[in-house]
């Protein structure tokens, strides 16, 4: 599973199709991890499942400073996993409740609903 550091936090992603395919973000719930995602869709030929452990959710270590286990933070670390892998833009999972907080905190600037 690949690593994306940020803020002395090392998170696991997951990038499951080919980097030229539409990137499509989708986020697990509360206590869970990338499996999530990708254990209830599968995505097809053209998009990009991506998915970020969030702090205190799986493989994330350390847990880092109490106060960023937030919504808020949750979202910067997406946009930040989007600035690592070099994307402008993706679409987002309605299914999230950090999908709300993405689209209130960037929409206009990198995200997009579906």
């Amino acid at each position: 599973m690949p690593t994306f550091e940020r803020n002395g936090l090392a998170s696991n992603y997951l990038d499951q199709g080919d980097p030229s395919w539409r990137p499509f973000a989708s986020q697990h719930g509360l206590g869970g991890d990338v499996s999530q995602p990708a254990g209830v869709f599968s995505p097809p030929l053209g998009v990009r499942l991506l998915s970020l452990d969030c702090r205190g959710h799986g493989g994330t270590l350390p847990l880092g400073p109490a106060d960023k286990l937030s919504f808020s933070s949750f979202a910067d670390d997406v946009r930040a996993l989007m600035d690592h892998l070099a994307l402008q833009r993706a679409a987002c999972s309605r299914r999230s409740l950090l999908t709300s907080e993405l689209l209130t905190r960037y929409v206009g600037n990198r995200s997009t609903a579906l």
